[in-house]
């Protein structure tokens, strides 16, 4: 990029030192025209620099913006992780919990049916131990 900044003005430079020094020697009426085109030629010259300039800073805006953009995507990268990891954590827990409430509830339905309780009845009975 850096060389194609540079080569722009020397090839017009460098076309118009040919065209000035490969001119026949002319009226001063052919001169103004050159100096119009050479003048036309560094206006335009002078309007290129400076939209690369502007391009230029609009570019250094832009990558600014995307390495915001990728270390707000690397943060949320690091939550969504850490939030992942908080989820399988708490399901396991709630599994965990489950597995032990079903085992619970077969340890109270055996408990149950050793105590002959009749689910509806209201009183249990209890068997006698011989002493």
């Amino acid at each position: 990029m850096f060389r194609r900044r540079n080569l722009l003005p020397i090839l017009l430079i460098s076309f118009v030192g040919i065209f000035w020094g490969c001119t026949p020697a002319t009226t001063p009426v052919a001169d103004k025209s050159v100096d119009a085109r050479v003048t036309k030629l560094e206006r335009e010259l002078k309007t290129l620099q400076d939209s690369s300039v502007a391009l230029t800073a609009q570019i250094k805006v832009e990558q600014k913006r995307v390495r915001d953009v990728e270390r707000e995507r690397d943060d949320l990268k690091v939550q969504l992780r850490a939030k992942l990891t908080e989820r399988d954590t708490v399901q396991a827990q709630y599994d965990g919990f489950r597995k032990s409430m079903k085992e619970l509830m077969g340890q109270a339905d055996a408990a149950a049916a050793t105590l002959n309780f009749k689910p509806g009845s209201g009183v249990a009975s209890i068997a006698p131990h011989a002493p």
